[in-house]
Formats: structure tokens, C-alpha cells, sequence
């Protein structure tokens, strides 16, 4: 049976991972702290599960899509997580090579999961310590050493 979105909002557990299955192999994990989508599956006899999304990020709609695109993948024998790791190591490599782009991609991607404090403090520090001394370096010419360098001269 299908979920709906006021099951979906009032899932909770008390403690011990709870599994809402929607249809099509997708269900809601939700734990203590969190509610993802996910689909298990077997491919070449392993077990894989998928992670589509966390709600609310990711709504029953898009998790359904995710999750249709998933089946299409292991119907022709591709492993989804597998493909999915590797669409995310592409659109890594495309984003630019030095300290700033990195760090900028690695800030918006952690942006919607975070608290505002942590939003603030770690924007500051890019912006304020990072970005001036290191921002236009290639992310190859960075070591030890120059971090260290930097993250030593950082104002108090």
C-alpha cells in the first residue's frame, strides 16, 4: 500500500530503525534522528541498498522517480549505488580544480543538512581565513605544508 504524505510526516520511532514500505521496493527508513528513502535489491547475488534522499529534501514524488530509475538500471544490469557513486565522482571532477570551487561544492552540499550555525561559522572561515590566502590555488599545488602554513597565520 502506498504511503501517504501524513504517514510520511508523522513517521517516528522510538528507537529501533522502522521500515514503511511504499510500493516497487521503495520504503521510508526512519531512525531516531532522520527519514530516508531506499530500495534493497540483489544483483551477481549481492545485496545493495540504495539511498534515494532524506525527507523532507527529498519528496515521495522524487523518491518514486529515483526509484523507477533504479529498476530501469538493475533490469539492464547495472548496479544503481555503483552508478550513482560514479555520476557523483563525475560531477566532482567538473566543478573546477582549485581550493575555492572545491570548497564551495563541498559548502553547497552540506548546506540543507546543517544548522545555521554551522552554516555561519563554516561560511566565515571559508570566506574570512581560506578563500583569501588559498582560493585560486590549484587543489594539486595544495599539501601539508601549505596548509598548515595558512591555517598558522589565520587572525585570532
Amino acid at each position: 500500500m502506498a504511503l501517504t504524505a501524513l504517514e510520511i510526516a508523522r513517521a517516528t520511532t522510538d528507537g529501533k530503525p522502522l521500515k514503511l514500505p511504499d510500493g516497487n521496493g521503495l520504503y521510508l527508513y526512519v531512525t531516531k534522528t532522520t527519514k530516508s528513502w531506499r530500495t534493497d535489491y540483489r544483483i551477481a547475488g549481492r545485496r545493495g541498498t540504495i539511498v534515494h534522499g532524506q525527507y523532507p529534501a527529498t519528496m515521495l514524488a522524487q523518491a518514486r522517480e529515483r526509484n523507477r530509475e533504479a529498476k530501469l538500471a538493475l533490469a539492464s544490469g547495472i548496479d544503481p549505488a555503483t552508478q550513482k557513486r560514479l555520476e557523483k565522482l563525475a560531477l566532482n571532477a567538473s566543478f573546477g580544480d582549485t581550493f575555492e570551487a572545491t570548497a564551495k561544492h563541498w559548502y553547497d552540499s552540506k548546506e540543507s543538512l546543517r544548522s545555521k550555525p554551522w552554516r555561519e561559522a563554516h561560511s566565515l572561515y571559508l570566506r574570512r581565513d581560506l578563500n583569501p590566502a588559498i582560493g585560486n590555488v590549484p587543489l594539486a599545488q595544495i599539501d601539508a605544508r601549505v596548509l598548515l602554513n595558512v591555517l598558522g597565520n589565520r587572525p585570532a
